[in-house]
């Protein structure tokens, strides 16, 4: 599914360089669950965004189902943003005034879908999720739980094969986030590959791969400062 070569990301704010990512070498196979853990600054949204085509490696070189991201117009990777790739954030992102229904519609809109099949993807997702009773609120009516919920049966709207979950559970409380880890596994038994995110090493521990990152480099395991 994905297999990064010497990939490094380098920041120019004026006469500083800031090396985000070192030389990172990585390959995930298809319908893998990987937590990326590491400190805050290791690196793990720089990798995120390049995995999930949002930006570009400064070197090295970034396939994607074996084909060079580098070699990808904007129209394509846009393509591959909205349908390859389904995309879960900490602060949720959703529509403050749109419906639970309107927010998971976003991607099938821009997919060009009718309209019925549009709402009727969308029942299906937000009952999957465990919200048929909450199509119609909106965020400021939800729980974070919720939005989260929303956010999730939104990254599967054009049924990606690949989620990629930056902090999920962050905003969430402990028994709220484990509640969403089930409905992450539960997705990664259909077969999705999915890569998450996070600072909790006791999440990292519950799923099946565990890849660590610090100072913009993988490690077999974090240093702790003393």
């Amino acid at each position: 599914m994905i297999r990064m070569t010497n990939v490094s990301k380098v920041y120019n704010t004026g006469s500083i360089k800031f090396e985000a990512l070192r030389e990172v070498n990585i390959e995930i196979k298809e319908r893998e669950f990987c937590a990326v853990v590491g400190p805050s600054g290791s690196g793990k949204s720089t990798l995120m965004n390049i995995i999930g085509c949002l930006d570009d490696c400064t070197t090295g070189e970034y396939f994607l189902r074996g084909t060079s991201v580098a070699n990808m117009t904007q129209n394509q990777l846009a393509d591959v943003r909205n349908q390859t790739i389904g995309f879960v954030f900490q602060s949720f992102n959703l529509l403050p005034y749109a419906t639970a229904e309107e927010n998971v519609e976003v991607p099938l809109l821009f997919a060009g879908k009718s309209r019925k099949l549009r709402l009727e993807r969308c029942r299906h997702l937000l009952e999957r999720v465990g919200l048929a009773d909450k199509m119609k609120n909106r965020p400021t009516e939800m729980s974070g739980g919720e939005m989260q919920r929303v956010a999730i049966a939104r990254s599967l709207a054009n049924d990606p094969p690949l989620i990629l979950a930056d902090e999920p559970t962050g905003n969430l409380d402990t028994r709220t986030g484990g509640a969403i880890v089930d409905l992450f596994n539960e997705l990664h038994d259909e077969g999705r590959t999915i890569i998450m995110i996070t600072h909790d090493p006791n999440i990292a521990a519950k799923l099946p791969r565990q890849i660590y990152m610090q100072d913009g480099a993988l490690v077999d395991k974090l240093r702790i400062a003393s």
